[in-house]
């Protein structure tokens, strides 16, 4: 096992010193500096970095500052912020350039420890997928798409299992949850990475040593199905004018209940028990709602540095409306908004007008600590959500409102809301 680089970076010598003494309880090198030029230094040179701990100064510069810089060598390098109590735009600054976590200081030895074991955790599952080909077409990491380390961990071990035969996994998750992309993930930090990944059923005997995925299996032929459920039971291809003993890892994807279609007759039951005892479930945006500011902060990061652009900032009447929108396309739909926004924007912040109408029209428009939505939008926000919630019934609307009937209909009227 190789040793661990840590690099603290922080203008007070007795939180150096701290640090210091939590980092040796792990195993590795411990660059501690009060130096801006020593850790820009360590942070763009050669050699690997597991750990970036910075605090809210260093030098002349600020903690962001350095987050920022040591992103444009690093992008997948995990960074803790050790931030004042009460420094809110600290905080969010940091995350929005991709901070795996802020601890308020002073924080509890335990805290700190607790949190460079989770980073350095999520760091071994990034460079497990580093080098993944870019023409798979995800901005999003495989820990972002999963949300658990411990079933992303869990993936990757039914990966390299030693069986005589690869037992196959089944990727659960709805329209736009980047299941194409987790599957080819999987297949490339595993142990069958050298070999084909192919995607289409007729091409599995081709693929000998790969990776057969199967996308939207609950659409396979009954013929299909026979085929797929030999191929997992017995390690042959029987196309029916030929055998063909393939050794292949089967990956399926589905957005269906299998269960239920194995119930209605609509799927081969032998095949759905074979595939679901090894099941990857993504779950939906709607599932996790409180992640979506810090995705789309990231992403914002990411298509920016693509781009070779400024990162946006998101206001936080943006942020808000994210977040109370059920993105039914998911992460993909979520990417395609932040790159419609960013587009509009123009280099400026992403703000509320470069939201799509069906989003920016949902929900209430709440103002993020330190900045003031204007009244009018307050009450436009309100008024759309009372008569989403009763289905467009305005008297119905205006009594759970507290509102006259005709108030209700004139700002309707005002506003445009019909």
């Amino acid at each position: 096992m190789r040793k661990y680089r840590f690099l603290a970076v922080n203008d007070d010598p007795d939180i150096l010193s701290s640090l210091e003494r939590i980092l040796g309880a792990f195993e590795g090198e411990i660059v501690a500096t009060r130096s801006w030029i020593e850790a820009m230094q360590h942070a763009a040179g050669p050699g690997d970095l597991d750990l970036l701990l910075v605090g809210a100064r260093i030098g002349g510069a600020s903690g962001p500052d350095l987050i920022r810089e040591a992103r444009l060598h690093r992008p997948a390098l995990p960074i803790l912020v050790l931030a004042p109590n009460g420094q809110e735009s600290l905080r969010q600054e940091s995350e929005r350039l991709g901070a795996e976590a802020t601890l308020p200081w002073p924080v509890p030895r335990e805290s700190v420890t607790e949190a460079v074991t989770r980073a350095l955790r999520a760091g071994e599952l990034d460079r497990r997928f580093e080098g993944l080909p870019s023409a798979a077409g995800c901005t999003f990491r495989p820990l972002e798409i999963v949300d658990s380390m411990d079933v992303l961990e869990k993936a990757l071990s039914w990966t390299e299992t030693g069986a005589e035969r690869p037992r196959p996994i089944l990727i659960t998750g709805n329209t736009g949850t980047q299941k194409p992309f987790l599957a080819r993930a999987l297949h490339h930090a595993g142990r069958r990475r050298g070999p084909r990944f192919v995607t289409r059923l007729a091409d599995g005997p081709s693929a000998g040593g790969g990776t057969l995925f199967l996308d939207d299996v609950e659409d396979l032929s009954p013929k299909q199905q026979e085929i797929v459920l030999r191929l997992i039971q017995d390690g042959v291809f029987d196309a029916g004018t030929k055998k063909i003993k393939v050794d292949v890892q089967v990956i399926a994807a589905t957005r269906k209940d299998l269960a239920a279609l194995a119930a209605d007759g609509r799927f081969r039951p032998e095949l759905e028990r074979a595939l679901t005892p090894r099941t990857i479930r993504i779950p939906p945006l709607v599932e996790r709602r409180e992640r979506i500011p810090l995705l789309a902060e990231r992403l914002s990061l990411r298509i920016a540095e693509e781009e070779g652009r400024k990162p946006p900032r998101l206001s936080g009447a943006f942020r808000q409306k994210l977040v109370a929108y059920d993105w039914p396309g998911n992460l993909g739909e979520l990417r395609s908004v932040i790159e419609r926004a960013a587009l509009l924007a123009a280099g400026s912040d992403l703000d509320l007008p470069h939201l799509p109408s069906e989003i920016a029209g949902h929900g209430l428009a709440i103002a993020a600590p330190n900045e003031i939505v204007p009244f009018v939008q307050h009450e436009q926000a309100i008024l759309r959500n009372a008569l989403q919630v009763t289905g467009g019934k305005i008297p119905e609307a205006a009594r759970r409102l507290a509102i006259g009937r005709a108030t209700l209909y004139r700002k309707v009227k005002k506003y445009n809301l019909r």
